[in-house]
């Protein structure tokens, strides 16, 4: 990654277009609600004062898990992901914003 500095929100560029590279980080950017559905390993960016950010470890057809850390008793997490119209959304009370993926 060629930057890996910032709040873990800040991994995300609001203003790039879904599928897009995010050249400071060197990953393709998918928003949240994309076409394309998120997959092991990719990283996924939640929004908030600092955000957050966790590995996707597992995607099933209703939800994905992601592995994380400074989350006290929940190493792994369960969110539910949607499939609808040809998008796929994470939800999550953690306001998800995408997920990056290695070209």
């Amino acid at each position: 990654m060629p930057n890996g500095m910032g709040h873990a929100k800040d991994f995300f560029d609001k203003k790039l277009n879904s599928g897009a590279l995010n050249e400071k980080r060197g990953l393709i950017q998918y928003t949240n609600g994309s076409n394309v559905k998120p997959a092991i390993n990719d990283i996924l960016v939640f929004d908030g004062k600092y955000g957050h950010v966790c590995i996707i470890s597992e995607v099933n057809e209703n939800d994905i898990e992601a592995v994380q850390q400074n989350i006290l008793g929940k190493p792994r997490e369960h969110h539910q992901l949607l499939h609808k119209n040809d998008s796929f959304t994470i939800v999550s009370s953690k306001k998800p914003l995408g997920w990056l993926h290695k070209p």
